[in-house]
């Protein structure tokens, strides 16, 4: 047994005024777009591959990491790279990336999710 509890407190008890909240909270709804559109991502690459016959790469934390890698990449190639036997499974999501882009529309989403990672991360 824990020695922890929880406190059941009204967000504006412990929000101070003359603080602006406004870029935190534009974070947090810019990482909630992010992570929304990963897992639709996702979901939808299992069913793109399901569909056409392709290859399901093994669905892991190395897939997760790289499906997020592609869709908050703005083109940099700043940090931790991937194996070199996952190459061919980061082309597979870069290129479906691309056909899921046109048909989501995600071209705003982008720029909110670089220029939220850049500030916040």
């Amino acid at each position: 047994m824990t020695n922890l509890i929880s406190i059941k407190v009204k967000l504006e008890e412990i929000m101070y005024d003359h603080i602006d909240y406004g870029p935190i909270l534009n974070a947090i709804n810019n990482m909630h777009s992010y992570t929304s559109v990963g897992s639709l991502f996702i979901r939808s690459f299992i069913l793109y591959c399901i569909e056409f016959d392709k290859q399901l790469p093994p669905i892991d934390k190395n897939f997760i990491r790289i499906a997020f890698s592609v869709i908050g990449n703005n083109g940099s190639k700043k940090g931790r790279g991937f194996n070199s036997e996952l190459q061919d499974t980061i082309k597979n999501i870069q290129d479906y990336y691309l056909i899921f882009k046109k048909k989501v529309k995600l071209n705003k989403l982008d720029d909110k999710i670089s220029i939220s990672l850049q500030k916040w991360l």
